[in-house]
């Protein structure tokens, strides 16, 4: 009953691959390993015929190098200089000010997957004083980047762009009317 299951979460090209790669639900390291889990194959309305249980992953040295960013390839196979890079090009939280003086958070995030179509795939942002999450659609070209709320009910809808210049993003606020300079850092 559960080998279509596994079959799909394990082999590559599995209907459920894909998202067992983007939510791969707790992780451990230890024995040499990097294991995820995750909750058994049944529906919540299966559970009750679920007498598979969890199912489990473990990735061990080279099978673990796709996944790894250069510190990451640091770590664990002790290659490279081991330097934390100020941005990370897969999920990262940016403080920044919108007009010089409206502090604003910022995350961007990828899809899971690492490769270079989906660097910053995902987005959102809030006012600090508010902290109210506003959902953001991300289109890229190179170094510039569009970021337009989604669920503004405003009939041009509110764009952040900017450019990713070093370790600073740096761009405008675009809303009702208005143009602000817009900037921010990696936290």
């Amino acid at each position: 009953m559960y080998q279509a299951c596994l079959d799909e979460r394990f082999a590559k090209g599995g209907l459920m691959y894909r998202h067992y790669l983007n939510d791969p639900g707790a992780m451990e390291v230890g024995n040499g390993r990097l294991s995820f889990s995750n909750p058994g194959c049944a529906s919540h309305a299966d559970l009750g015929l679920d007498d598979l249980g969890e199912l489990r992953r473990s990735l061990r040295g080279e099978e673990l190098r796709p996944y790894l960013n250069a510190y990451g390839k640091y770590l664990v196979f002790g290659e490279g200089e081991g330097v934390v890079p100020a941005i990370n090009p897969y999920s990262q939280y940016f403080k920044g000010t919108i007009n010089g003086t409206i502090p604003v958070t910022l995350f961007m995030g990828s899809s899971g997957v690492r490769n270079d179509d989906d660097q910053f795939a995902s987005a959102h942002y809030y006012y600090d004083k508010y902290r109210k999450k506003i959902a953001l659609s991300v289109r890229r070209t190179g170094s510039r980047f569009e970021l337009v709320e989604t669920d503004s009910k405003d009939a041009v809808k509110p764009v952040l762009r900017f450019q990713l210049k070093g370790e600073t993003l740096t761009g405008q606020w675009i809303g009702n009317g208005k143009t602000y300079p817009f900037e921010a850092h990696p936290l």
